[in-house]
């Protein structure tokens, strides 16, 4: 039972350490990614929402998406 924790905790921190690094990371280069994949852009307002479906969903997304982002840059902008 100890050895199932022990193990646990390793894989836990070695996810953590790993995941870090990757986000201190100036630059990522996964291959077949877009440029813009896990780029920071702390600078810049995103707002993302998922829903579930096929094509017609994207409209929907779309609807969710944009009042939320309104939201946001109305606080972006004010800062």
């Amino acid at each position: 039972m100890i050895e199932g924790i022990a193990l646990a905790l390793m894989k836990t921190l070695a996810t953590y350490l790993f995941k870090n690094y990757v986000l201190m990371q100036s630059k990522i280069n996964i291959e077949g990614a877009p440029n813009w994949y896990m780029q920071n852009v702390s600078n810049q307002v995103c707002v993302y929402d998922y829903k579930t479906g096929g094509m017609e969903a994207v409209d929907a997304a779309k609807a969710a998406t944009y009042p939320r982002w309104r939201r946001n840059f109305r606080i972006f902008s004010n800062q």
